[in-house]
């Protein structure tokens, strides 16, 4: 049904879209939730990453977790960086707070250890803590093992930061960007495709380079999801069924898909139904 196919193509463009950081501002250290949403983050914010493999029962990664990581100057120079912690065991905390890293989940970090691991260190065996700094673009800048006081931290911190260049966003804008991806996201799942189409738009003239990149990517999906459904409406027409209802997709399409190129293929259709 017509309906049914609307309502495809926006859980369609919510699921394209909906991957994002979802931690909230602490007073410690915000660890990233996934490894997508790191490496979103860095990239539209252009900073470095900091990635970090601990597991329990290691000596150096609880001196890491209880001292340099509640180091005040620790924790402010994280607001120019994103982190990320790839930690095996998920039984010392609950499905809601990690006890070791309380803006994600046990889960969350058992995770990015299974996916990142083997990338990072094959399947050799690797010391405990080991501290890798990335590129926003995620290239590799260099890595240590072993604890690290807070001082040693720092400088290695800021030896990241030097090797990015160009502007950066902070963490509070980075915020206002993601909203609007969200409310991008909200008004694709409410179907209203027009407005998610503008919020996008907007997003494709930031100054962020990443997140022009990001909004024209949500835009082509939609283009390209827009424009099966206008082939969907040709088909049925074609075939002499639900000639109407194809007709008020094909109306729905050309107004709420302007600008894209779906919206000008519709009302090219619907103009040689006339």
């Amino acid at each position: 049904m017509m309906t049914l196919r609307i309502l495809v193509v926006a859980a369609a463009i919510s699921t394209a879209v909906s991957a994002r950081p979802q931690e909230q501002e602490a007073a410690g250290i915000t660890w990233a939730r996934s490894w997508e949403a790191a490496v979103r983050e860095a990239s539209v914010r252009n900073v470095p990453m900091y990635f970090t493999a601990h597991k329990d029962g290691c000596s150096g990664c609880r001196a890491m977790e209880g001292k340099t990581y509640k180091d005040a100057s620790i924790i402010e120079a994280s607001r120019n960086a994103v982190f990320i912690v790839g930690h095996w065991e998920d039984k010392h905390g609950n499905q809601e707070r990690c006890r070791i890293y309380s803006t994600i989940r046990c889960r969350e970090h058992a995770d990015i250890a299974r996916l990142k691991f083997t990338d990072f260190f094959g399947q050799r065996v690797f010391a405990t803590p080991h501290h890798i700094w990335l590129h926003p673009d995620g290239q590799e800048l260099f890595r240590k093992s072993g604890a690290l006081s807070a001082d040693a931290f720092k400088k290695l911190m800021e030896q990241a930061q030097a090797k990015v260049s160009g502007p950066r966003i902070s963490k509070a804008e980075f915020g206002k960007i993601q909203k609007q991806f969200d409310d991008a996201e909200n008004a694709v799942t409410q179907g209203e495709i027009r407005k998610a189409i503008e919020t996008l738009n907007r997003l494709a003239t930031h100054e962020a380079a990443a997140a022009r990149r990001w909004a024209a990517e949500q835009l082509k999906q939609l283009d390209a999801r827009g424009d099966r459904d206008v082939e969907y409406a040709k088909s049925k027409i074609e075939a002499g069924v639900e000639i109407e209802e194809s007709k008020d997709l094909l109306k729905k399409i050309a107004e709420d898909y302007r600008p894209l190129e779906c919206s000008r293929k519709a009302a090219e259709v619907l103009k040689s139904l006339q």
